[in-house]
């Protein structure tokens, strides 16, 4: 049982590491936000962490669009807000992590890559003076191997030591691994890879912030000809793209590609099958035909705003991927409703201040209903409700203490950071729609329960003007089961899909006396 209620009054969330500033708008045309993750360099390749949302400029189509998102997002140890007794924050002076995944693939990579990749690996990773939040695993026919895992919130602090003995890590993982059988069919390598993308993107999922796999690959086909094809028809496995692409999307995550690029230009003999209508498919993938066609690196890179390093520099790709994920923008925008009409947008992002390079994905596949809004929302509270970190690109603290209407239940007042929602401007107000969760564990660690109640509010410009220095405030109760040691407060803003969560430990001080 939980009782949700709204106030007005309070005190403001501080800014933290996450700097945010949202454009309110009037109801947009399309029926979704595009999120773009943008890395933007000055003139000496340095990250530039002082633009506005001004500077930037996005074309859809060539069409200028309306920002609707802006955010900051840096790696830098967030001030602690004031809290008071019983209370917490997800900004309580913590450092948002920046995973980097190295990925070998020793399923799609000849034995001379493999090697000079180890080579470049043990050289650049033993030089670093601390590799936290970096792992590193195989890709093989057995799935994902470790090499050195991430993080499960019990290491031991030594964030840099593995770094030191990549050499015989990596020496024991590749003796334990079945590496690639010239036998096997083009279909079934590439069937397992997007298998093994899959499971690592959803994993990374659960991560807040912007992530980063550098995937060491000799590429895989888009297309199959004929005489290559157990089915002896030639195969598309462009579809497979799109849909790991909506994955790679939704867990934010970049591909770092690495390859060698006289691999990267070979071509099937045959041209590539045409697929769906002139002009649906971007250059690359055109491009992109040939059982060992090395196409799909760009691909990959183009689809998720990463970079492919087709010089096989494998040193350069592992530290500009660190690098990037210690500075990015976050920009969304609504297309007009009539542009979902299934086809690729290509996506252009300009910067006005001068020498600055954008990095940012080229372009998507405008479904009009790529994921329905509820299993997206579902997708993304159930994978921080598993992660070991706090999501934090909205705000928020709770305060606890005893129920004073239930039995057997603590009453939560939560502080919500307006400045961390995108509010649309609806019937002469300011409207948000927010989904709270409240998740049990046990002292284990294993759920006990989640609750989930939705939060709908208009506001005017004056309650809004309040807001943003007092946060939105509501107050909830919840029943807590006796078994229960730890909460976590999930919030999720269903304009932008942006979510928060603060995580508490739950005492007999917190709750009310249980009924007789």
């Amino acid at each position: 049982m939980h009782r949700l209620h709204a106030a007005c009054l309070g005190i403001g969330l501080g800014l933290a590491a996450v700097c945010c500033l949202v454009a309110w708008q009037e109801s947009p045309q399309g029926p979704q936000l595009v999120t773009l993750n943008i890395v933007a360099r000055d003139s000496h390749g340095k990250p530039a962490s002082d633009l506005v949302q001004d500077d930037f400029q996005v074309f859809d189509n060539g069409k200028p669009q309306r920002i609707a998102l802006f955010r900051r997002n840096e790696d830098k140890l967030a001030a602690a807000p004031h809290l008071g007794p019983h209370e917490f924050s997800n900004r309580a002076g913590v450092t948002p992590p920046n995973i980097t995944v190295i990925l070998l693939d020793v399923m799609n990579s000849p034995i001379q890559q493999q090697g000079y990749a180890k080579n470049q690996i043990v050289h650049a990773l033993q030089r670093l003076d601390s590799a936290e939040n970096l792992s590193f695993y195989l890709l093989s026919p057995e799935g994902l191997s470790p090499v050195h895992p991430l993080p499960s919130g019990e290491e031991d602090g030594a964030s840099g030591a593995w770094t030191k003995q990549v050499e015989p890590l990596l020496d024991s993982a590749l003796s334990k691994v079945f590496r690639m059988n010239p036998n096997f069919l083009p279909e079934e390598r590439v069937n397992l890879t997007y298998l093994a993308l899959h499971a690592l993107a959803s994993r990374l999922a659960s991560v807040p912030g912007r992530k980063s796999i550098v995937w060491i690959t000799r590429g895989l086909p888009l297309t199959v000809g004929a005489r290559a094809s157990s089915t002896g028809a030639s195969q598309d496995f462009e579809p497979m793209l799109r849909r790991l692409g909506g994955t790679i999307e939704r867990a934010n995550v970049a591909i770092y590609p690495v390859g060698d690029l006289a691999g990267a230009l070979q071509r099937d003999s045959a041209p590539p099958p045409a697929t769906g209508r002139p002009g649906d498919s971007p250059d690359f993938l055109s491009r992109a035909g040939g059982v060992e066609s090395g196409g799909t690196l760009e691909a990959f890179a183009s689809l998720t705003g990463g970079r492919a390093h087709l010089d096989n520099n494998v040193a350069a790709a592992i530290q500009e991927a660190m690098e990037d994920g210690r500075v990015s923008y976050q920009i969304g925008y609504y297309p007009a409703s009539g542009s979902w009409d299934g086809a690729f947008h290509k996506i252009k992002v300009t910067c006005a201040r001068h020498g600055i390079h954008i990095q940012a994905k080229q372009g998507y596949y405008a479904y009009a209903a790529r994921i329905a809004q509820e299993d997206q929302e579902e997708a993304a509270v159930e994978a921080a409700a598993k992660s070991q970190f706090d999501a934090i690109e909205i705000g928020l603290s709770a305060k606890l203490s005893p129920s004073e209407t239930v039995a057997g239940a603590v009453h939560l007042q939560i502080r919500i950071n307006a400045a961390d929602l995108l509010l649309l401007w609806r019937g002469g107000g300011y409207h948000g729609q927010l989904t709270l969760t409240f998740v049990q564990y046990d002292g284990n660690g294993a759920r006990v329960s989640a609750a989930k109640t939705p939060f709908r509010f208009n506001m005017t410009r004056e309650q809004l003007d309040k807001a943003m220095t007092a946060g939105i405030q509501p107050q909830q109760d919840w029943t807590i089961d006796q078994k229960v040691r730890k909460a976590r407060l999930l919030v999720y803003d269903e304009e932008s899909n942006a979510l928060g969560s603060v995580t508490f430990p739950i005492d007999e001080t917190d709750r009310s006396a249980p009924s007789r």
